[in-house]
């Protein structure tokens, strides 16, 4: 398994890289030709030794030992970024540094980018941005389906474990990618025609559907200007990207009766409803526009937000910016559990409510009985209660650090809350006019290595990441 789980994932992402190649000599753009032969050399190379190295590898602990997945996912999530960066570096548009942070924001779906005018840049690198964050998004859930839910580091609704076969983790890793496949793939395919119905172009409309469903946030083009139908598109793919994906695979199985999980959905467009009525208002008083440009605006920027696209709206100008309260919260609640969304995830929120809320009654009525619905387990609660407690603690290490490479203190704020909710566009969603323009370009190298630490946490599951750094871990 170690094998296919390191190599089969880097031959897929070389022979995604012939997608981009056949875009760079269409547009004879000779540079990213160069940058993509060498990208393709090199991963497959790795895929081919690996595969062959690890093939009489025999597997001793297998899907259920945790500090083996532990391990194996952060390598994961930190190594194939390294590949997909090359066409980037050897194509001479970004540096070492910059290159590695595209990449690994595009892999983990934060879409925090160095590239400041993305009209400047080889379309098929564009492309190739695209196609990186839909391949992370991909990835987010088959981890999940294939590791988190057996080991239960994941809290989420009914049909869940459906697709890992009620926590058997002998299920092989092809068949649940090939499950999920098919849903998020279609739902991508539909995006795209969507689109295309509107007024972008082909080339648009293909790297924003990638884009979307993978709640990414790169763009294609800052001249971007689609019309109502194609930002009405957009803000449904977002919120189906945010949305439990267990319940677009029931769909696909003609079940179509809401679970019990069905309260994180609920959850997921009360808020958004919410939270676009709050920006609808505040855009109209802050701008020239009139309601339904308001409207509009509150609606695609609450999607974008609440499901980490983080996407600007197309509709409000630049002097008018999204108040920091809502830029803050509504990426740190993030979608449901089970989707290509960051955030502490809405089915935490939910249980630590339902949490605080008993205990308070057992504080006021310590005597009182009170019967028990849906109990998940005090040692499942101390878990998510310490995820909640380490989410801020990697916030706040985070802001420091930035803030001491010398970025200021709400826009270090602002990037780490992005970066940590895979949300990473949010630092053009600051007040220009107080704050001034800012730029992930303008970040130092601390700044980077923080910041992409930050956004493998994030993908990750923090616990995951952080019970590395354990000595207990190292000496077990």
């Amino acid at each position: 398994m170690v094998g296919r789980f390191f190599g089969f994932p880097a031959g897929i992402l070389a022979m995604m890289m012939l997608a981009p190649l056949s875009c760079a000599f269409l547009l004879n753009e000779r540079n990213a030709i160069i940058g993509f032969l060498i990208a393709i050399l090199v991963t497959a190379f790795y895929a081919v030794a690996v595969l062959l190295a690890l093939q009489n590898w025999k597997e001793i602990t297998g899907r259920k030992d945790r500090g083996a997945i532990f391990l194996r996912l952060t390598v994961f999530w930190f190594l194939l970024p390294v590949f997909a960066a090359i066409p980037f570096v050897m194509s001479g548009e970004l540096s070492v540094s910059g290159a590695y942070f595209e990449a690994v924001s595009g892999f983990t779906t934060t879409g925090a980018s160095v590239i400041d005018n993305p009209d400047q840049v080889a379309r098929s690198l564009l492309l190739w941005r695209a196609l990186l964050q839909w391949l992370g998004g991909l990835s987010s859930l088959i981890i999940i389906a294939a590791f988190l839910l057996p080991l239960k580091l994941i809290e989420m609704g009914e049909g869940a474990p459906v697709l890992s076969h009620k926590g058997d983790t002998s299920v092989p890793l092809e068949y649940i990618a090939l499950i999920l496949l098919v849903p998020y793939g279609g739902l991508t395919l539909v995006c795209f025609m969507a689109l295309l119905a509107s007024n972008l172009s082909t080339f648009h409309a293909l790297c924003m559907s990638l884009s979307l469903i993978s709640t990414g946030g790169f763009v294609s083009s800052d001249s971007l200007a689609p019309n109502l139908f194609g930002k009405m598109a957009m803000v449904l793919f977002m919120l189906l990207g945010a949305a439990n994906f267990s319940y677009l695979c029931a769909v696909l199985r003609g079940s179509f009766r809401l679970s019990r999980g069905a309260s994180e959905l609920l959850l997921l467009l009360c808020i958004w409803l919410f939270a676009a009525l709050l920006l609808s208002v505040f855009f109209y008083n802050d701008s020239a526009g009139g309601w339904i440009e308001s409207v509009g605006a509150g609606l695609f920027a609450a999607a974008s937000l609440l499901s980490t696209t983080a996407m600007t709206s197309f509709d409000i100008s630049a002097d008018c910016s999204t108040p920091l309260p809502l830029l803050l919260l509504l990426p740190v609640l993030g979608g449901c559990c089970f989707s290509t969304a960051g955030g502490i995830k809405l089915a935490r929120i939910l249980l630590i409510t339902w949490h605080s809320w008993r205990e308070l009654e057992r504080l006021i009525h310590p005597s009182s009985v009170v019967p028990v619905r849906n109990d998940i387990g005090a040692p499942r609660m101390r878990i998510i209660w310490a995820y909640f407690g380490a989410f801020f603690v990697c916030l706040g290490i985070g802001t420091s650090l930035l803030s001491f490479s010398g970025v200021a203190f709400l826009p270090a704020l602002t990037s780490a809350v992005g970066a940590l909710s895979n949300a990473g566009a949010m630092l053009h969603h600051l007040d220009v006019a107080t704050l001034g323009q800012h730029s992930y370009n303008d970040v130092a190298l601390l700044g980077k290595s923080v910041l992409i630490f930050l956004m493998v946490a994030g993908r990750v599951e923090i616990l995951l990441l952080l019970g590395l750094f354990l000595p207990t871990y190292w000496r077990a």
